[in-house]
């Protein structure tokens, strides 16, 4: 876990917004892992859950379950209205801006993307249904993605579209902001 949250903040730089929530989420991660092996420590873990749903959903504004699937190296930018489901994976180094929603399309909420490593996704995006957004690809501001993308493409528009195809980026850099 401390190797994952070293990489968040690491990547998050001057982001201090994006390293409270870091911080926030990675350990909502482990109080929830830690609850699943008895019932003393279930007990234990609900006032670190019940803040967590505090500072994160009510005073930041984002919709982050502990339960989903995060690569280390994870930037959210400004967080207001950010959702993002549960069943949702996001891959290493991926970086979201405020009002980006990644989600199902149905009430299931089995039916979520699998973001790559690398992607860089525009502020209030939307990412919704089974589908797979390639490495290294960039989703534009107000994108509507309802189809897989492929590896380097940027997409814009509503339903997005590819606009250009570049060569993968590589490891994202170090730090940003």
């Amino acid at each position: 876990m401390f190797e994952v949250l070293k990489a968040d903040l690491r990547r998050n730089g001057g982001n201090t917004k994006g390293k409270i929530l870091a911080v926030a989420f990675r350990t909502a991660q482990a109080l929830q892992r830690a609850g699943r092996r008895n019932i003393l420590l279930r007990i234990a873990k609900l006032p670190g859950v019940a803040l967590y749903k505090i500072l994160v959903d009510y005073v930041h504004g984002t919709y982050l379950p502990p339960s989903t699937r995060v690569g280390p190296g994870f930037v959210i930018f400004h967080g207001s209205g950010l959702v993002i489901s549960e069943h949702a994976v996001i891959g290493e180094n991926v970086t979201v801006r405020h009002g980006v929603t990644i989600g199902a399309r149905s009430d299931v909420g089995d039916d979520c993307p699998v973001i790559g490593n690398g992607v860089d996704i525009g502020l209030g995006a939307i990412i919704i249904g089974p589908i797979h957004v390639g490495d290294d690809a960039v989703i534009g501001a107000g994108a509507v993605v309802v189809k897989d993308v492929p590896a380097g493409a940027v997409v814009v528009g509503n339903p997005a579209r590819i606009i250009r195809l570049r060569e993968a980026a590589g490891p994202a850099p170090a730090a940003i902001g």
